[in-house]
């Protein structure tokens, strides 16, 4: 019994905590150290001779030897690494060994059934192997769901992946259980949409994505339409039609809007002509479109004493022509206007010249006339009679002249045919 005793604890010293200078020597070293154990290779010579991959361990003055078990471990101080005997040889322990398929690995916590990799650490670290290192994250169906779960006590707040078909989603919640899908790519065109996206081209949500195509920004085709020039205050570009109210002029053109500041709105509209206007309540209320540019000649408009119109215009109607001026001046004429009444019996001829554009107020008029006799002058007298072969003006109102007086020639006399020319210069505004 005590024979067999001390060889259970020399067997024991083998086995427990198994580590072997070299595998597969054949060759017994000249001075081995005490304990010292050996994986002898398959034709092993000297005092090893006849036992073949066994192990063998210096006991001072004598070699033990024990057959390695299928599964046993040991480590390899030859080369520093973990090995186990198959059966038939050692064997290193490698992603093909028997660390396959285990139910689970806990790294300073407990993997479960669900959680088959559970580590707990203040940091993780996945290093390349060379070159590249790609973390693979995959799911069995395009039902299914392949994500990131960002939790903060154990509650979600924020999601990344593939949740339920194969677009990449963004998704986060702020109790973990209604979720908002914050950021969408399309798996098949690779457009982004959601949440965080403006929802349309003139979406004004503070926070969100400016998309492409937004306010006219980038896009290609039609920019939004505006209804309403009062309603926009946002920056951008926009398209007017005819239909447009508030805007310069009922035809299509391009609006840019601009903000200069909390309350300063500005717009523009680019047409053939170019105007502009302000505002200086935030859109609460505008000042008057004034053209912007050397539009010449055109329709001659102002506003409050500012011009927004061209700078000249001229016209002619059956009361003769006129000429005016952006900064109010304005000039009629008229050549071959005739007066054939007769006054208080005598050979006088009057009547009205209508301007043919009114004046803000009473014009300063000039005239002349010519007859067979020859050419007069027209007094701007308010008198009925003046000289033989003269004129004059009784009256004048910013719309029309009156009277012509003309003293000592026959009108309806053929031969003393008069052709009586006017001018008024004033002001339109």
């Amino acid at each position: 019994m005590h024979v067999t005793h001390n060889e259970a604890i020399a067997d024991l010293d083998i086995l427990a905590q198994l580590v072997v200078e070299e595998i597969g020597t054949e060759t017994p070293p000249p001075t081995p150290e005490e304990g010292a154990i050996y994986a002898l290779g398959a034709a092993p010579t000297g005092d090893w001779s006849g036992h073949p991959r066994e192990l063998a361990q210096w006991q001072g003055t004598t070699w033990r030897f024990a057959v390695p078990q299928q599964g046993w471990r040991a480590w390899d101080l030859g080369t520093s690494r973990h090995v186990f005997f198959d059966g038939q040889a050692w064997a290193e322990v490698t992603e093909d060994s028997d660390l396959q398929n285990l139910p689970g690995i806990g790294i300073g916590t407990q993997s479960d059934a669900t959680n088959r990799l559970s580590v707990a650490s203040q940091a993780s670290l996945f290093s390349h192997d060379g070159s590249d290192h790609r973390i693979v994250v995959n799911k069995a169906g395009g039902g299914d769901t392949a994500s990131l779960l960002y939790q903060s006590g154990w509650t979600g707040h924020a999601e990344m992946g593939l949740t339920g078909d194969t677009d990449f989603q963004v998704k986060v919640s702020a109790d973990g259980s209604s979720w908002t899908d914050a950021l969408t790519i399309d798996a098949a065109n690779g457009l982004v949409t959601g949440a965080a996206v403006q929802s349309s081209a003139t979406d004004t949500t503070e926070g969100k994505l400016l998309a492409v195509g937004a306010f006219g920004l980038g896009a290609d085709d039609a920019m939004p339409v505006a209804d309403d020039c009062n309603a926009l205050t946002t920056t951008g570009f926009f398209s007017t039609t005819g239909a447009t109210s508030n805007a310069a002029a009922a035809v299509e053109s391009v609006l840019i809007v601009y903000r200069a500041g909390d309350a300063i709105a500005q717009q523009q509209i680019v047409g053939r002509t170019i105007w502009a206007r302000e505002s200086a309540s935030a859109g609460v209320s505008w000042g008057p479109w004034a053209i912007v540019g050397p539009v010449l000649v055109g329709s001659v408009t102002q506003s409050e004493g500012i011009p927004t119109g061209a700078a000249i215009e001229n016209g002619s109607n059956a009361n003769g022509d006129y000429v005016r001026f952006a900064d109010g001046t304005q000039f009629c004429w008229q050549n071959g206007l005739t007066f054939t009444e007769e006054f208080y019996g005598e050979r006088l001829g009057g009547g009205n010249w209508v301007f043919p554009a009114a004046f803000a107020d009473t014009p300063v008029v000039t005239a002349s006339y010519s007859n067979s006799v020859g050419n007069h002058w027209i007094g701007t007298n308010t008198h009925r009679r003046v000289s033989a072969f003269g004129c004059g003006v009784s009256k004048t109102v910013a719309t029309t002249m009156r009277i012509f007086a003309i003293d000592g020639l026959a009108f309806s006399d053929g031969a003393q045919a008069t052709e009586v020319r006017v001018q008024a210069a004033g002001t339109w505004y």
